[in-house]
C-alpha cells in the first residue's frame, strides 16, 4: 500500500479539529490511546462507501459505529483515521454515525486501499478487528487522445506571452464538479498551462520566454484525466528559436573622445544608426568597451544612445576605452568602426 502517494493525491484541508484526509500527516491533535476509568472504546461497524474509482467529484460517505463523541466547547470529538495516513476529514453526527468528506480525486495508476479506525481522545482507538478497507481505484480508460496539428510550430525570442491551438480528436472538458480536463504536455517542460475549447481543440499558453542562444525543441502530447496518452509516435514538436539577426547598428561619432578626472556624473553621447529599444535593459543597444565590458547606456533614439560613466577619480596613468554598440539580436557595430575614448 502507497499510502503517501495517496496521500498527495487526496490533498484534503483541515476542518476546524481534524485534518484534511492524507493532505499531511496528524498533527499535534493531543490523541492519546489511554482509556479512562469508564470510558467506552469507540468501534466502527460499516461505511457507506467502500471504495471510489478516480478521478472522481467530491463526495462523501458514512460511517456507522458505536461510542463516538459529539465534540465539545473545550474537547475533541470521536475522529475518522487512516493507517499511516493521520485523521481524515469528518463530523460526527451522533453517537453511532460519522460523515467523511472527499474532495475531488485525480485519478490513480493503481488501486490503493486504506484501513480505516475510529478513536476518541483520552479514551482510545476502535479494535484493529474492525478496521474497514476503502479503496481507491484508477480509472476505467476511455479511448486515449489524439493529436494531429498546432495552430503555431515555433515562436521567436524574446516573445510576450502568446497562445497556440492544439487540434486532435478525444479531449475531455471537465466539469465544475469533476475539474479535471485534458492537457498538453512537454517532455521538457512537464504539462503546459491548458483550456480545453472542445473534444476537438485546446488553447496552449505559454508567458513572455526570453531570448535564447540556441533552437529548443519541445515535444508534445495530450494526456486525458484517465491518464491515458496520445501516442509517441504522434507527438508534435515545437520550436523555441533565439531572435534573427536585423542590421547591425552603425557607429559614427562621440560627442567627448576623453575626460579628464576629477569629474562627477560625467556623460557623453553616441552617434550611428539602427539602434533599438524594447522592454529591460538587455532589449535595447548598448555601448561596450572592449576592455570593461557593457556600459550604462540609455536608449535616445534610433541614432543617438546616452553613456554614463559617474564620477571617475584621477588616475596615474591615462585609460583608453574602445567603444563599440550591440544590439540585443547579438548584432554589433563594425570592430573597424570602433571608436577610442580616453580618460587623461
Amino acid at each position: 500500500m502507497i499510502y503517501g502517494r495517496t496521500a498527495t493525491r487526496f490533498g484534503l484541508r483541515n476542518s476546524h479539529r481534524v485534518i484534511g484526509i492524507l493532505g499531511v500527516l496528524a498533527t499535534a491533535l493531543g490523541v492519546s490511546g489511554a482509556q479512562t476509568a469508564h470510558a467506552a472504546v469507540p468501534a466502527i461497524t460499516s461505511i457507506s462507501v467502500s471504495s471510489v474509482t478516480t478521478p472522481s467529484a467530491a463526495f462523501t460517505f458514512t460511517v456507522t459505529g458505536t461510542n463516538f463523541v459529539l465534540p465539545a466547547r473545550r474537547t475533541h470529538g470521536t475522529i475518522v483515521t487512516a493507517e499511516n495516513c493521520g485523521p481524515i476529514s469528518s463530523t460526527v453526527n451522533s453517537t453511532t454515525q460519522i460523515t467523511v468528506s472527499v474532495p475531488a480525486l485525480k485519478a490513480v495508476a493503481t488501486a490503493q486501499t486504506l484501513e480505516l479506525y475510529v478513536e476518541t481522545p483520552g479514551q482510545g482507538r476502535s479494535p484493529v478487528a474492525s478496521d474497514v478497507a476503502f479503496t481507491i481505484d484508477p480509472p476505467v480508460q476511455g479511448p486515449p487522445p489524439t493529436i494531429v496539428s498546432l495552430s503555431e510550430t515555433s515562436v521567436t525570442t524574446p516573445t510576450s506571452a502568446f497562445t497556440f491551438t492544439v487540434t486532435g480528436t478525444n479531449f475531455v472538458v471537465g466539469t465544475t464538479a469533476l475539474p479535471y480536463h485534458s492537457k498538453v504536455v512537454s517532455v521538457e517542460w512537464g504539462p503546459l498551462n491548458t483550456t480545453v475549447n472542445s473534444a476537438t481543440e485546446l488553447t496552449v499558453s505559454l508567458p513572455g520566454i526570453p531570448k535564447v542562444k540556441t533552437a529548443e525543441v519541445l515535444h508534445l502530447y495530450v494526456e486525458n484525466p484517465d491518464l491515458t496518452q496520445s501516442s509517441t509516435a504522434s507527438e508534435l514538436t515545437f520550436t523555441i528559436n533565439p531572435p534573427v539577426p536585423g542590421v547591425p547598428p552603425t557607429f559614427t561619432a562621440l560627442s567627448a573622445s576623453s575626460v579628464t578626472p576629477p569629474v562627477r556624473d560625467f556623460s557623453f553621447t553616441v552617434t550611428g544608426a539602427g539602434f533599438v529599444t524594447g522592454k529591460g535593459e538587455r532589449n535595447q543597444s548598448v555601448v561596450y568597451s572592449e576592455e570593461y565590458g557593457p556600459l550604462d547606456t540609455e536608449y535616445n533614439s534610433a541614432t543617438q544612445l546616452t553613456v554614463y560613466l559617474g564620477s571617475i577619480r584621477k588616475e596615474k596613468t591615462a585609460i583608453t576605452l574602445h567603444l563599440y554598440v550591440q544590439n540585443p539580436d547579438g548584432t554589433r557595430s563594425a570592430a573597424a568602426n570602433d571608436i577610442v575614448f580616453t580618460i587623461e
